[in-house]
C-alpha cells in the first residue's frame, strides 16, 4: 500500500509542486579584483533584485495594522525589491495563518523567545522572523556554493581567496523603518562572533582566524588569515551573518555600567520584555497569550515582492503554537502547517488522504532524509565501569555490535515502511549519496558471540555476559552502558526501546536514560556512553557527526570528552580535504572515501532512516520548496484559494 500510495499520490493529493518557486538571478562568478585598491573597482553584477515600474503595497487587513503610522508610509519597499517567483499568480491576501510545531523542548511558549534564540534560522520558528545574507539553492555546485541571494545581492572572492566581498540591499528597512545597512550586519558580527556554536560551526567549516570590515555603507568585506575555499562563503546563510537591529541593542548596551558583562547577558535577554522587538523577516513578533500561543504579525516594511510586484507575505498575522500532536490539529482543521517527521504520523495522514473529501493536502518527500543513529560518545568520564568504556574505543566491538543490531538483507533492498536501514553514514538527502560506498552489517549476533569469546567473556546463568578470564583485573565484571533520548522524540522513545530489547535478548544490559529534550540530552551528555541522535542537514556533505570531536568544541563540559584515535585522524585528514577543496568531482570522491571509512570503522550506527513530509489545510494552496537545510512549506508564498 505504501508504494502505491507514493506513486499515485498526485491523483489523491490536491495539486502539489515539490518545487514551488525559483529564484529570479543568475549564477555568480568570481569576479577579477585589484588587490592594490584601498576598496574594490566598480563591478558588474547579476542583480536578485529588478527595478518595478509599480509595486503593490500589501494592504493592512488587520485593523490594528491599519491604524500604525507605518501603514500611512506609501514607500515601504526598496526601489529594487527582491523578486520571488511565486507559482501561485493573482494570490489572495488574508488576515491569518496558524503554524503548529511539535512540542519538543522543556521550556512552554509563555513568553518571548530570547535574542539568541532568534539569532540564527535553525528553529521553525526563527525562519520565519530571520533573515540572513544568503539563502540555499539547493543545486549541487560547490563553486557557486549553491547560494542565491537575499539581504546579500552579490558576492565575489578576491583573487587570493583572503577576501569576500559582500554587496547588501539597497532601500531595505527594518521593521521600525530604520534603514538597515553594512553597520548592522558589522554589529551582528562582532556580538556573535565568539559564541561557542557560531566558532563549532566555523572549525567544522575549516574557518580560523578573519574578521569583518566595513568597505561603505551597503559593502562589507569578510577579511581572513589564510586562504579559503568557495565552502567559506556557506557561513553567509547562517549565525553572524543573519543581522540583528544595531539601533535597538546598541543602545540597551550602552545603557550598561559593565559592556562585556553586558554583551554576554544581552544574548539571554527576551524581546519585548526587556528590548523592544524590531525584525527584518515577513513577520515579526507580537505577543504571548496565555494558550502557549506566539503572535506574529506582518512586517509592513518587508522587502520581497512576487512575480507581479505585490509584496509579500500575503498573511497579515501568522499564529505559531506547539502541541503533542501537530498532524491531529492540522486534520481537525484547528492549524493550517505542519510537518511530519514521526513514525505515527503516518497512519493518520494517508487514513486522511484516502477520504472522499480529504481535509488535507501532504507532500511526502521523494528521498528519505531523516536517520537516526546509535552514537557512540567514546566518554571518559560516564559512570559506567572502565572495562564497558573501553569496549567502544575498540573498532572490533564496534563491528561485532553492528551484527547484532544489524538489519536483514532482505529489509535493506526493500521499501515496505516508513523506515529503512542506513549504515549511519550518508543518507539520501546527500547529493552525495552512492550506497556503494555504505558498510552495512546484516543481522548476524554469532559474530558478536564469537568477537566476546575470543576476548575472555562468559555467558553466566542469567545469559549475561561476563569477563571470565581470571588473569584480567576486571575478571567478573559484567558489560553495563547507559544510553541516552530525548523523550519528546517519539522516533528516539521507539529506537530507544528496540536497541535495548534488542541487546539484553543478546546478554548485553543497556539502561535506557530519557531526557526530557534534546536540549536536556545535550547537557547531560557526559552522563551516557551511547544516545540516539538524529541526523541533521548541516552533517549530510560531509556525513560526519559533530558529536564525534573531530573538529569540534565542547562547550557543554570543560573537560576532554573522547580520545582522538588513527582512525579519527584519517577521517579527519579527508575532512579538512573536502573542506578546502574546490572542484565539485573531487569533493565527491572525498565524500565516498570519508563514508566508506566511517561507516566500516561503525562510529555510530544506523538504526533506520525515514521519509519526511509536510501537510496543509486544503484551503490553502500549497508553496513547497525543497532546499538545503529547508525541505517543506515556502510560508512567504503561501496563499489561499481564491
Amino acid at each position: 500500500m505504501y508504494y502505491f500510495l507514493r506513486h499515485i499520490s498526485p491523483l489523491v493529493v490536491v495539486w502539489l509542486c515539490p518545487y514551488a518557486h525559483a529564484y529570479d538571478m543568475t549564477r555568480h562568478e568570481r569576479l577579477p579584483l585589484t588587490l592594490t585598491s584601498p576598496r574594490p573597482p566598480p563591478q558588474k553584477l547579476h542583480h536578485a533584485t529588478q527595478s518595478l515600474t509599480s509595486a503593490q503595497l500589501a494592504p493592512m487587513n488587520d485593523s490594528e495594522l491599519d491604524k500604525s503610522n507605518h501603514a500611512k508610509d506609501t514607500n515601504r519597499l526598496p526601489s529594487r525589491p527582491l523578486i520571488i517567483k511565486s507559482t501561485h499568480p493573482r494570490a489572495a491576501y488574508q488576515h491569518k495563518l496558524t503554524i503548529v510545531d511539535r512540542k519538543q523542548t522543556r521550556h512552554q511558549l509563555m513568553r518571548m523567545p530570547s535574542i539568541v534564540e532568534t539569532f540564527s534560522p535553525s528553529t521553525w520558528l526563527a525562519a520565519t522572523i530571520t533573515e540572513c545574507l544568503v539563502n540555499s539553492r539547493g543545486d549541487n555546485s560547490m563553486l557557486n556554493s549553491g547560494l542565491s541571494p537575499n539581504l546579500a545581492r552579490n558576492w565575489y572572492w578576491s583573487s587570493d581567496m583572503k577576501s569576500l566581498y559582500i554587496q547588501l540591499m539597497e532601500g531595505v528597512r527594518w521593521s521600525d523603518g530604520e534603514p538597515f545597512t553594512a553597520d548592522d550586519i558589522l554589529f551582528t558580527f562582532n556580538l556573535f562572533r565568539f559564541d561557542p556554536r557560531q566558532m563549532q560551526t566555523w572549525l567544522d567549516s575549516g574557518i580560523t582566524d578573519s574578521y569583518l570590515e566595513k568597505v561603505d555603507q551597503y559593502q562589507v568585506a569578510w577579511r581572513f588569515a589564510k586562504p579559503q575555499s568557495h565552502q567559506a562563503s556557506q557561513a553567509l546563510k547562517y549565525g553572524v551573518f543573519c543581522p540583528m537591529p544595531k539601533h535597538i541593542l546598541s543602545t540597551w548596551l550602552a545603557e550598561q555600567p559593565d559592556r562585556l558583562a553586558a554583551e554576554q547577558a544581552l544574548k539571554q535577554l527576551h524581546w519585548q520584555e526587556q528590548v523592544p522587538y524590531v525584525g527584518i523577516g515577513p513577520w515579526i513578533l507580537d505577543a504571548v497569550d496565555h494558550d502557549q500561543t506566539l503572535m506574529l504579525k506582518r512586517n509592513p516594511y518587508y522587502w520581497k515582492v512576487d512575480a507581479e510586484g505585490r509584496q509579500l507575505p500575503y498573511f497579515d498575522r501568522v499564529i505559531y503554537s506547539i502541541s503533542d500532536d501537530p498532524v491531529k490539529m492540522v486534520i481537525k482543521g484547528r492549524a493550517d502547517v505542519t510537518r511530519f517527521d514521526q513514525y505515527k504520523d503516518y497512519a493518520q495522514v494517508i487514513t486522511q488522504l484516502w477520504q472522499p473529501k480529504p481535509t488535507i493536502q501532504a507532500q511526502f518527500f521523494d528521498i528519505f532524509d531523516k536517520g537516526y543513529a546509535l552514537q557512540f560518545l567514546m566518554n571518559e568520564v560516564s559512570p559506567s565501569s572502565t572495562l564497558s568504556k573501553s569496549m567502544l574505543k575498540e573498532r572490533g566491538f564496534r563491528q561485532a555490535l553492528a551484527y547484532g543490531l544489524g538489519e536483514t538483507t532482505k529489509t535493506k533492498q526493500t521499501r515496505t515502511s516508513v523506515w529503512q536501514p542506513w549504515p549511519g553514514g550518508l543518507t539520501e538527502a546527500s547529493k552525495y549519496y552512492q550506497p556503494q560506498t555504505s558498510i552495512f552489517y546484516t543481522y548476524q549476533p554469532q559474530k558478536l558471540f564469537k568477537y566476546l569469546e575470543a576476548l575472555g567473556f562468559s555467558k553466566n546463568d542469567d545469559g549475561r555476559w561476563y569477563l571470565s578470564d581470571n588473569s584480567n583485573h576486571d575478571y567478573g565484571q559484567m558489560l553495563k552502558w547507559r544510553l541516552g533520548y530525548n523523550a519528546s522524540d517519539d522516533n528516539a522513545v521507539q529506537l530507544a526501546n528496540g536497541v535495548v530489547t534488542r541487546l539484553n535478548d543478546l546478554g548485553l544490559e543497556v539502561l535506557a536514560v530519557a531526557a526530557s529534550s534534546e536540549e536536556d540530552l545535550q547537557n547531560q551528555i557526559s552522563s551516557y556512553d551511547w544516545v540516539i541522535k538524529s541526523s541533521s542537514q548541516d552533517e549530510h556533505w560531509l556525513g560526519g557527526d559533530p558529536s564525534r570531536g573531530l573538529l569540534t568544541i565542547d562547550h557543554h563540559q570543560g573537560h576532554k570528552q573522547s580520545t582522538i584515535t588513527d582512525d579519527d585522524r584519517k577521517l579527519l585528514n579527508i575532512k579538512i580535504q573536502m573542506l578546502q577543496a574546490t572542484d565539485a568531482l573531487k569533493v565527491k570522491k572525498l565524500s565516498h572515501q570519508y563514508n566508506r571509512l566511517e561507516t566500516e570503522q561503525a562510529y555510530r550506527l544506523g538504526l533506520g532512516v525515514m521519509q519526511t513530509g509536510w501537510i496543509s489545510s486544503s484551503t490553502l494552496r500549497p508553496s513547497f520548496r525543497l532546499e538545503d537545510g529547508w525541505r517543506g512549506v515556502d510560508l512567504i508564498t503561501l496563499s489561499s484559494w481564491p
